[in-house]
């Protein structure tokens, strides 16, 4: 389950769920960055959830939820990676008893331009065999100068995607 604020994400990701004596690893952090001028994203921004893990070849653990990006920006470039996805679910080779995925977490940006060509991801964690794969999380864009979003309209996008399947809607404040 996604949690945490849509427009202001702070919260760290959650624990995955342990097996028996395997350990559910490490939700992934919070990152917030305010930039006045250009920030420029070469490399990896990174709130990943961590993977689970399988103690003793029994009992799996599943995978942690992404964290928090948020980036106020006036200016955000380039083609790297931004991404607080949930970790996958480990599978359990004795019995089946296989982890499911983590959540992925949450993405803000605000910026008065935004001209990044890079991958932002969100996607919930893969869980083996019959366990359930993590829901995805959000990403919200918003022209932080005017209050319209980055695609010229006068409303805000969110989108929600996991994989292939992508919703985007609309939405004014008031």
């Amino acid at each position: 389950t996604v949690y945490g604020s849509l427009t202001k994400p702070t919260d760290i990701g959650s624990q995955g769920g342990a097996g028996r004596d395997a350990d559910g690893g490490y939700g992934g952090g919070a990152i917030f960055l305010n930039v006045s001028n250009t920030l420029n994203v070469t490399g990896v921004i990174s709130a990943d959830g961590g993977n689970g893990s399988v103690a003793d070849n029994a009992w799996a653990s599943g995978g942690c939820s992404g964290g928090s990006i948020w980036i106020i920006a006036g200016t955000l470039t380039g083609s790297g990676n931004i991404s607080a996805t949930g970790g996958n679910g480990t599978a359990d080779p004795g019995n089946n008893d296989n982890g499911g995925g983590g959540a992925g977490g949450r993405i803000a940006i605000f910026s008065i331009t935004n001209q990044f060509t890079g991958l932002t991801s969100v996607t919930g964690g893969n869980g083996p065999g019959t366990a359930s794969d993590g829901n995805s999380g959000t990403i919200f864009k918003l022209n932080y100068l005017t209050g319209m979003s980055t695609y010229g309209d006068a409303q805000s996008r969110l989108f929600v995607t996991n994989g292939s399947v992508r919703l985007e809607t609309t939405f004014s404040f008031n």
